[in-house]
């Protein structure tokens, strides 16, 4: 964990020292088992040795080192904390190393990450965009744009390596990832605020998805992935609870998030479908265009094997003729298995190209109109290829029984908090009724990143236990599968999610509760982006 420049490590400090959450951070990682080594920023030690009265750094900017009469660059002065501590930990059987940094600190969790391979994963937080997006002002820490090491932007261009190098040697190695992770109301660095929209001709989250999708552009090649989340809820330049919970943690426990819908981008609201869908796995529903209404055969995961799996657990697929694929193969959903027929690239300009012929893109035929009911298939890739976007999106869950009412979290006038239990209410669509599902079962809310769940209560789950939302941990107690339209318990698979039947509709405020699963109208909820 590198806290970037604050000279503290405590959470809350007051206003003049800010609330980065390198402690919430560091409180959750040894929740949940991980060895956590914390650094600062050179010259950034606290005058004060004292946590609770840390004073000011010593010895302030550092920006003068790169003054000093050195071997080298003074770079190294940034990046060699870093490689030493891992050498250190590596003496006492630590193995499996991630980097996580708070604004200086994702500057440098993007450098080491870059030079040390041991890094498998890098989340550098509000650490910075490349040189082309970046207004004057972000240039107020020299280490972030020195030209020896960055390169000019004018002739002659020198230079080791541009930010889009750092981030793609950062992400590159089998089963190495980076995710940036960026504030969108960040009051500091990096955020929307500092995009200049109007100079660079682009939108913020368009620009950002840019560099993301040119990146992801050599995935074949460097076996890594990279990933940009734009972090909704941060308030200002922190590390937000949604961020650890929603992100950060299910990403080191191998979870995935599960709410993508794939749209057409050539205009329309049509969006990729799978035809006579089930939720039991079913090889060889074929893929067709439909009106985009986020049911759940219309949700997909683009894991970081390049696959694209649907909510039944079947990938999205080229048939195997015994033969290259031609223009014209249709597309189906098939049995997971991660072969180069069941991995595609979303490339910068929207082109969802197949690795197992890389000259063909899913499109549909070019003699049809776009419109309900046409099938999917491959065609060249060109520039008149069909593009999409795949959108992420958190997911509303309504009442089969009453579709008017969903899933929700009081609105006690603040975010929700860890015991609060969970009702229906009048659908309205704001962060208290919305949620990410992931991989591994949880649903986690989108304000503060807190999993569904039951209490754990020193016995198995019983009929009528409260459902509520509880800070993550990756038990069963927090994990539900989806069989059919309905949310079954893992840690008691015979309850299911269910909405008490008093023997009328569900009115506002019903709480939610586990019941024997019987499949009828009040057990059935409908995910919605």
């Amino acid at each position: 964990m590198h806290a970037g420049h604050g000279c503290w490590i405590d959470d809350g400090l007051g206003t003049n020292k800010g609330d980065g959450g390198i402690q919430r951070t560091t409180k959750a990682l040894l929740a949940q088992g991980y060895g956590v080594l914390v650094l600062s920023m050179p010259r950034s030690s606290p005058a004060n040795s004292s946590l609770s009265d840390p004073g000011t750094c010593r010895l302030g900017n550092h920006g003068d080192m790169f003054n000093l009469s050195i071997t080298g660059n003074a770079l190294k002065f940034f990046v060699e904390p870093v490689i030493v501590s891992l050498n250190y930990l590596s003496q006492w059987n630590y193995s499996d190393f991630s980097m996580l940094g708070l604004s200086g600190g994702g500057w440098t969790t993007n450098l080491a990450a870059a030079i040390d391979m041991r890094i498998k994963l890098s989340l550098p937080v509000t650490g910075g965009v490349p040189m082309y997006l970046r207004a004057e002002s972000y240039n107020h820490d020299l280490e972030q744009y020195v030209a020896q090491f960055y390169g000019s932007s004018q002739p002659p261009v020198t230079g080791v390596a541009g930010y889009l190098d750092l981030y793609l040697l950062g992400s590159r190695g089998p089963g190495r990832r980076q995710i940036q992770i960026l504030n969108r109301r960040d009051n500091c660095c990096f955020g929307e605020g500092q995009h200049q929209a109007s100079v660079l001709g682009v939108g913020y989250e368009a620009a950002l998805r840019t560099y993301e999708a040119r990146l992801n552009t050599f995935a074949p090649l460097v076996k890594g992935s990279f990933e940009v989340v734009i972090d909704e809820v941060a308030a200002y330049h922190t590390i937000s609870d949604y961020a650890i919970n929603a992100v950060i943690l299910p990403t080191l426990n191998g979870a995935s998030p599960l709410a993508t819908t794939v749209r057409g981008a050539w205009g329309g609201s049509l969006c990729m479908d799978v035809w006579n869908y089930i939720l039991t796995p079913q090889p060889s529903n074929h893929v067709y265009l439909w009106d985009c209404y986020g049911g759940e055969n219309q949700l997909f995961d683009f894991a970081a094997d390049a696959t694209i799996c649907g909510r039944s657990g079947m990938c999205l697929d080229v048939p195997d003729f015994g033969r290259p694929a031609l223009s014209g193969d249709p597309l189906q959903m098939f049995t997971c298995h991660g072969g180069l027929n069941q991995q595609f690239d979303l490339l910068e300009d929207g082109s969802l190209r197949s690795r197992f012929a890389p000259d063909l893109c899913v499109d549909f035929p070019h003699f049809m109109q776009p419109r309900n009911g046409v099938a999917l298939e491959l065609n060249p890739c060109s520039p008149g290829a069909r593009a999409w976007s795949a959108n992420r999106a958190p997911l509303t869950m309504s009442s089969a029984w009453a579709p008017a009412m969903c899933v929700d979290i009081p609105d006690n006038g603040r975010p929700e908090q860890p015991g609060d239990t969970v009702q229906v209410f009048t659908c309205h669509g704001r962060a208290n009724q919305r949620f990410r599902a992931f991989s591994d079962g949880s649903f986690r809310t989108e304000q503060t990143g807190l999993c569904l769940g039951v209490p754990e209560l020193g016995r198995p789950p019983q009929a009528h236990d409260p459902l509520q939302v509880l800070t993550c941990d990756g038990s069963e107690h927090q994990q539900f599968d989806r069989v059919g339209d309905q949310l079954r318990s893992r840690v008691a698979g015979q309850l299911c999610v269910d909405i008490p039947d008093n023997r009328r509709l569900p009115q506002n405020r019903d709480p939610l509760q586990l019941f024997p699963c019987h499949g009828k109208v009040n057990q059935r909820f409908h995910l919605r982006p």
